[in-house]
C-alpha cells in the first residue's frame, strides 16, 4: 500500500489528486519554504495523521479487507505513516494505531516497509504489536551475497 504520496509535483502544475480537495489535510508542507516536504524521495509527502487522511486509508483498507478479501498489506515507506504534520516522529502515531486495532484488520498481516527516503529508519522499533517489519538492509545484503 502506498499511503505515503500522490502524483502531485514539487512545484506548482497540474492538480491530479488531493491538492484541489485540501492541500493543507492532505500533505505535509514546508511552510518556510512554501512547498511539499518530501520524506519520500517523490516530491510530496501524505500528512497520514490528519483525520481527514486517516478516515480516507481506514476506508480503503476496509473496503480492501471486507469486499475483496484481501488478508495482509505490506505497506511502502511505512515509517512515513509516524510523522506528524510538522515531519516529525511521533511515538504513538494515531493511523498505525488505528489499522492495528481496526476489527476488520485484526487478522491481516500488517508488514511495514519501516523507513522513508529522510532517513527515518524504525526496523526493530516500529510501532505497534502486530506489525511484522521489511528489513531493507538485510534485504540488500543477500542480494549482494548471492551477486558476488
Amino acid at each position: 500500500m502506498v499511503y505515503n504520496h500522490t502524483a502531485e509535483e514539487i512545484t506548482p502544475g497540474p492538480t491530479f489528486c488531493f491538492r484541489g480537495l485540501a492541500n493543507e489535510a492532505y500533505y505535509i508542507l514546508d511552510k518556510e519554504r512554501g512547498r511539499y516536504a518530501n520524506y519520500t524521495g517523490t516530491g510530496n509527502t501524505l500528512n497520514a495523521n490528519h483525520s481527514v487522511v486517516r478516515r480516507m486509508i481506514m476506508d480503503s483498507l476496509a473496503l480492501l479487507g471486507e469486499e475483496m478479501h484481501v488478508d495482509g498489506f505490506r505497506f511502502d515507506l511505512a515509517s512515513i505513516l509516524a510523522r506528524d504534520e510538522k515531519g516529525q516522529p511521533v511515538e504513538n502515531p494515531p493511523i498505525l494505531w488505528d489499522i492495528e486495532s481496526d476489527p476488520v484488520l485484526a487478522t491481516a498481516k500488517l508488514i511495514a516497509e519501516a523507513w522513508d527516503a529522510a532517513g527515518l529508519y524504525q526496523v526493530g522499533t516500529f510501532v505497534g504489536d502486530s506489525w511484522m517489519e521489511w528489513n531493507g538492509r538485510f534485504r540488500d545484503d543477500v542480494r549482494g551475497f548471492v551477486r558476488a
